[in-house]
């Protein structure tokens, strides 16, 4: 069926909404859907340039005593509750690092053991309690 000004009437989402309405909508719409796009990609590219740079580390292992522990929980209200759990050690060197463990590791170790620590980067890989420690 033609309208009054020969367009083609139709039940659009916008019909009879003034332009002046329509062309800020449209423009904030894709904005914020870009912003979100955007926002996916950049999170996406730095997991994986932090992933090559761990890659490029290679593993190393050395002596190690843990430092200190700590949890974090994340989400609540609408969303499960996560617990992450974190080890801090110190190298022989006396430089500290702290890295996300599984709950399991976390609950065996106590603040002082010794042992061999290994890790790829920033990436956790293992620690060895020492037997006389």
């Amino acid at each position: 069926m033609k309208g009054k000004r020969g367009n083609v009437m139709g039940g659009g989402f916008f019909d009879g909404v003034s332009m002046w309405f329509v062309v800020p909508f449209m423009i904030v719409f894709v904005g914020i859907i870009l912003l979100f796009i955007v926002g996916i990609g950049s999170t996406v590219v730095k997991a994986r340039r932090e992933n090559r740079n761990n890659e490029a580390a290679g593993l190393t292992t050395m002596p190690a005593r843990v430092f200190g522990k700590r949890e974090e929980m994340r989400g609540g209200g609408e969303f499960r509750v996560r617990t992450i759990y974190y080890l801090a050690f110190e190298l022989d060197g006396g430089e500290r690092k702290e890295f996300e463990v599984p709950g399991e590791l976390y609950g065996l170790m106590a603040e002082g053991d010794r042992g061999t620590l290994r890790f790829m980067g920033t990436k956790f890989k293992g620690f060895e309690r020492s037997r006389n420690a």
